[in-house]
């Protein structure tokens, strides 16, 4: 990597721990599930408990000890007998760069299993993640803060050195770094509604090439990227706010609720109503 982009990954790289804790799996066998934030997870107790991936083809058998990595997204069945015995520490995660594009995303990730020494200092980690989160906020906040951040980076560290991926991440980051003013963009104007051509504008490029370069860089349209931007902020607010659908409609810069729902149901499959009556899996 050359100077120029380790200083952008240095200056932009950003760490998220978003929540987590120690529950029991309680997920419908019958049901795929996928929860719209990066994954950590090890198993606490004993015994086992399979788990199926979309488009993997096989079953994993989850037991004591073992941690694993689900990315954002990634679609999964548990068939769990008795969900009061399985019982897991776990934390969602969020690594981003160049103004909050999430970097596991970029890279492609699929679901990683690591090996038992690993699992236990991840294990470790999420423990210590979780005890953190529980302090008072203004508990030696600044050390707290550190602490959270450094956990973090050994986390993403250990992702990326057993992940399989086959992304040229410096490539990647190239194409993307012109890119850098339109994601600060469409993050400051979430709530406004953002067009082809005023993206166009804040790189000074015709709407045309701008649609063309920006899909070849990122792998969708600019206007489909914006919209994800929008559905995984109402995700957020549907499942961690009790805004009511006209509230998050103008937060998202929507005409109305029937305009903000029919687009989110397009996007998730799921009404809002549905969407934030489900129990997503954490696990």
């Amino acid at each position: 990597m050359n100077k120029e982009l380790f200083k952008l990954v240095d200056e932009t790289l950003r760490f998220r721990y978003l929540r987590g804790g120690e529950q029991t799996e309680a997920v419908d066998p019958t049901t795929w599930m996928a929860s719209p934030d990066n994954v950590l997870s090890s198993r606490v107790n004993a015994g086992e408990s399979p788990i199926f991936f979309e488009g993997m083809g096989q079953v994993v058998q989850r037991c004591q000890g073992d941690t694993f990595f689900i990315p954002a997204g990634t679609a999964r069945r548990s068939a769990v007998p008795h969900p009061t015995t399985n019982l897991y520490c776990w934390s969602h995660l969020q690594f981003t760069i160049l103004h909050d594009v999430d970097l596991l995303g970029l890279l492609g990730l699929k679901p990683i299993f690591f090996p038992k020494k690993v699992s236990a200092q991840l294990a470790q980690w999420l423990g210590e993640l979780a005890r953190l989160d529980q302090l008072d906020p203004g508990h030696e906040a600044l050390a707290r803060m550190v602490a959270v951040k450094s956990l973090g980076f050994s986390i993403l560290r250990t992702i990326l050195e057993h992940a399989q991926t086959d992304i040229d991440i410096t490539e990647k980051l190239v194409s993307l770094e012109r890119f850098s003013p339109i994601f600060s963009y469409i993050n400051e104007h979430l709530d406004e509604k953002i067009s082809l051509s005023k993206l166009a504008e804040q790189v000074k490029l015709s709407p045309f090439h701008f649609h063309r370069q920006f899909k070849q860089a990122v792998g969708v349209s600019p206007l489909a990227y914006t919209r994800k931007k929008k559905m995984a902020k109402a995700q957020a607010l549907l499942l961690s706010t009790g805004f009511t659908l006209s509230e998050i409609a103008a937060e998202l810069g929507f005409a109305d609720s029937f305009t903000f729902s029919k687009s989110f149901k397009h996007c998730t499959g799921f009404t809002p109503k549905a969407y934030r009556g489900t129990t997503w899996p954490t696990i």
